[in-house]
């Protein structure tokens, strides 16, 4: 990234050769300046973006936050084009040209993972509830109340719109009493995701797939414990893959009784 005090008018983008005032400036990429529009030229390894300031002091004085906020080491989140990438912080250096009078910073981030996410978590809930009564008027003010009879759900589809097979949280919950060797199996390929154990009513045990992040976690209020033993020897870490997945799921006792959801953010190749 480059920080410049000043733009002259009439600069010529370094991508598409437009003519652009400095109030349209957005990315500059070393001498050369681009418009804030994409152009139809390859992207620059490095995207610099502009601060303006009147003079040095203040210029000095907006780099010390970038300077806070991207300190090396530090973890975070990219985010892009309506996608996010988990990035580490390398270093952020500052520089000043005095001959052409030029303040500039680079930030260099490192993403370990090299696969594009989703914003925001998909949830896919396997409570449904069938209405058993119905009122003539309508609840708006939170908190609002669902009535209704539970109904037992067997099967679950998801859409992983990534382009890659992705992990997810499987997350197993007891309603009203327990649930014994609860289990799910992806219909297209066979696998088993199974838990050799009986889940007592109010607890819950989270199975996480994610590549490099295997793992299984018992929650009970507000405590959890580390359950990686309960996880059936013929157990998959079952992965998403690009598509529709039909998921069965069954139990050796209390089925009615378990509620089952997943949680996952699709990958992407590109942002």
């Amino acid at each position: 990234m480059k920080t410049v005090e000043r733009c002259p008018v009439g600069v010529e983008c370094a991508g598409c050769g437009k003519l652009f005032d400095s109030s349209e400036l957005r990315h500059c990429e070393g001498a050369y300046a681009r418009c804030g529009n994409l152009c139809d030229a390859e992207t620059p390894d490095e995207v610099c973006d502009m601060l303006f300031a009147e003079d040095y002091e203040t210029a000095y004085e907006l780099h010390r936050p970038l300077g806070i906020a991207f300190m090396a080491g530090m973890d975070g989140i990219l985010t892009y084009r309506g996608k996010q990438i988990p990035a580490n912080v390398e270093s952020c250096d500052f520089a000043v040209s005095s001959p052409v009078r030029v303040h500039s910073f680079l930030i260099s981030l490192l993403c370990p993972s090299p696969y594009w996410q989703e914003l925001h978590e998909l949830l896919e809930d396997g409570a449904s509830y069938a209405a058993v009564c119905e009122f003539p008027f309508e609840f708006t003010e939170e908190p609002s109340f669902e009535f209704g009879a539970r109904k037992v759900i067997d099967q679950l589809q998801l859409l992983n719109s990534g382009d890659i097979p992705c992990g997810a949280e499987f997350i197993f919950l007891a309603r009203n009493s327990s649930v014994t060797n609860p289990r799910i199996t992806m219909e297209s390929t066979g696998e088993l995701l199974q838990l050799d154990t009986t889940i007592q009513a109010g607890q819950s045990i989270s199975v996480f797939t994610h590549f490099m992040g295997e793992r299984v976690v018992r929650y009970h209020g507000i405590t959890s414990e580390n359950a990686f033993a309960l996880l059936g020897d013929d157990s998959s870490f079952l992965q998403l893959p690009p598509g529709h997945s039909n998921m069965h799921l069954r139990a050796d006792a209390g089925f009615e009784n378990l509620e089952v959801m997943i949680k996952y953010r699709p990958l992407y190749l590109g942002a």
